[in-house]
């Protein structure tokens, strides 16, 4: 009986983990209440990162979708916190070119272009193919999607690696898209 019990409980806790690797949330306002405008994120990825003054050092990423008011497309966020915390890295690279390649599970290859936010990076804001694209890839996918974003640069290079899961990612990403 008690090897049936932990077979269940194993079971339930491997599947739960296997379908939440992006969970639904709500941005909130100042004072720490929910907006009513909802967004999915990647489960913090590790990963790691190299620039001038390091090589592997510790990477976490999220990965954010939502829709602005009024939009047919999403916006599609990646938070880069450098050594597992501290500030996103976003606009204060300053002048660069952002990449995002990502190798499928068939070692296909697929380059995106990254716009710089105030404290992320952005798939390029006016480039629907290229977000079409990108949700499609999440959409199929079953393996994890291996991924690198290059930051080119005047003075230097920064990589970023990280693995993207898009198990569950169909699913919350019903729940924000809007009825068309």
């Amino acid at each position: 009986m008690k090897k049936t019990i932990l077979f269940a409980f194993v079971l339930l806790f491997s599947s739960t983990s296997l379908f939440a690797q992006w969970t639904f949330k709500h941005y909130v306002d100042e004072f720490g209440d929910a907006t009513g405008d909802p967004y999915i994120s990647s489960v913090d990825v590790n990963g790691n990162f190299t620039n001038s003054a390091t090589n592997g050092s510790l990477l976490i990423v999220k990965c954010l979708i939502s829709y602005s008011e009024g939009d047919s497309l999403p916006d599609i966020r990646f938070d880069l916190y450098e050594y597992g915390g501290g500030v996103a890295v976003g606009k204060a690279i300053g002048d660069a070119k952002y990449t995002l390649t990502v190798k499928l599970a068939d070692d296909t290859k697929e380059e995106y272009t990254l716009d710089a936010g105030e404290d992320a990076l952005y798939l390029e804001f006016f480039n629907p193919d290229q977000t079409k694209s990108f949700i499609s890839l999440l959409r199929k996918e079953s393996k994890l999607i291996k991924s690198i974003i290059v930051i080119d640069g005047d003075y230097s290079t920064q990589t970023y690696r990280f693995k993207l899961n898009p198990i569950g990612f169909s699913t919350a990403f019903a729940k924000i898209r809007p009825k068309l």
